[in-house]
């Protein structure tokens, strides 16, 4: 379950820094694109606080 999560999100990865690239990202430095990856990371992070080594997870 938890490998098709990560699949599916590794399929969605390059198409949304394509769009973010072609309609966010006017002067064509990436910027917007690594924000975006940045965030995505800070937010996958904030998630994994609410695990509970203790406790099984399937």
């Amino acid at each position: 379950m938890i490998l098709g999560h990560v699949l599916f999100g590794l399929a969605l990865s390059p198409v949304f820094i394509a769009l973010i690239n072609k309609h966010l990202d006017a002067n064509a430095d990436w910027h917007e694109a690594l924000y975006f990856c940045a965030a995505a990371f800070v937010i996958s992070g904030l998630h994994c606080l609410g695990l509970d080594a203790a406790r099984s997870v399937a």
